[in-house]
């Protein structure tokens, strides 16, 4: 009872940021966030919300941009979003075959360097990266061996390392179907640089961050880190620096901000409801992997997500495409929100039974 009337005391205290929509949105998410989860503002000083309802846009934010100040998160504010960086490289990969730069049935050796081929993989294509069906770990074999910090996992390993790997890999003839591994996606960088002869970052800019006018995602920061991206904070919320990548940019590379992540999510959810983007894969009778989302459904309703973590921030997107809505929660620590943006995807949706767009 005294922590419920503490986190009730609190929601009504901070500050939140609304636009597109009235205080009814903000008061019914407040609902939530007191009744239904059990999010510990202690260890998550603070976190952003962006949702989009229909053709309506609205942000919210909760908590403390830097613990124990009055400063406040907006929809402006840059997070890493870690694993849910997939997607947009899925989406990345579209484009590129759109160009008649790319097909999804090239086999990936078709793109390694000569020195790295593996002929043991010579029958795994880029659709088998995209939908985690190539058979490779989650992560490298002796992956562990160049890390000098655990905060940071990705600074030693580099591009070289990631191509050995890949030439001395042995696969394993009674692997599952789907393996969801990070190393698919950053070996979708080699091809990507090989075929637009680009670095990622302008790859990226040109098919998909400049097209969707999203000002604030990208891969590398031209400057101070600590001024660009928002503070983040491990679970012992101790301040903790920014991931820096020597290789699996692709992977979990990406830094965005609430309000490009609406941008993207909208133009995503009219492909998938007009059928542009159609690549799936059924894991079950209920759960697919959709074009680097991961897709349930209940009753008659298919919902698409991804989570994102790092040492200091979680990241979770979830979206309807055939009711055009969708929740992005942004926080500034490792911990997140829990399952908050499924409950507010839920509540927009009327318990899933809101009917689809017609149009």
């Amino acid at each position: 009872m005294v922590r419920s009337t503490f986190i009730y005391i609190f929601l009504m205290l901070i500050r939140t940021f609304v636009s597109g929509q009235d205080s009814n949105l903000r008061v019914e998410v407040e609902k939530i966030i007191r009744f239904d989860t059990e999010i510990d503002f202690k260890k998550t000083p603070g976190f952003c919300i962006g949702i989009i309802d229909g053709q309506n846009k609205s942000y919210l934010s909760f908590g403390n941009k830097v613990k124990n100040t009055q400063t406040y998160l907006n929809q402006d504010d840059i997070f890493e979003i870690g694993s849910v960086t997939k997607p947009y490289i899925a989406f990345l990969m579209d484009e590129l075959k759109a160009d008649s730069l790319i097909s999804f049935e090239d086999p990936i050796n078709n793109y390694i360097d000569s020195a790295y081929v593996n002929p043991r993989m010579q029958h795994i294509t880029i659709r088998h990266l995209i939908t985690h069906t190539s058979g490779l770990p989650k992560r490298p074999t002796w992956f562990g061996k160049k890390e000098k910090n655990v905060s940071d996992p990705y600074a030693m390993y580099n591009i070289r390392d990631l191509k050995t790997f890949y030439k001395t890999f042995l696969p394993d003839k009674k692997v599952k179907p789907f393996v969801y591994s990070h190393t698919n996606y950053a070996l979708l960088e080699l091809i990507i640089t090989k075929v637009t002869e680009m670095s990622l970052e302008d790859a990226f800019q040109k098919y998909v961050g400049i097209p969707m006018s999203m000002d604030n995602t990208f891969f590398d920061v031209g400057e101070d880190k600590t001024t660009i991206i928002t503070q983040g904070y491990n679970r012992a919320v101790k301040e903790v620096a920014p991931w820096t990548y020597s290789s699996f940019k692709a992977s979990e590379g990406l830094k965005s901000n609430p309000k490009d992540a609406l941008y993207f999510l909208d133009e995503s959810m009219k492909r998938i409801r007009h059928g542009h983007s159609s690549m799936g894969l059924g894991l079950s009778s209920n759960i697919q992997s959709h074009h680097g989302w991961q897709c349930v459904t209940t009753g008659r309703t298919m919902i698409y997500t991804h989570s994102g973590q790092t040492s200091g921030h979680n990241v979770f997107y979830a979206f309807v495409p055939d009711t055009h809505t969708a929740v992005v929660v942004m926080a500034n620590s490792s911990i997140g929100t829990e399952d908050l943006a499924l409950q507010i995807l839920k509540m927009i949706n009327y318990n899933w039974k809101r009917k689809k767009v017609t149009h």
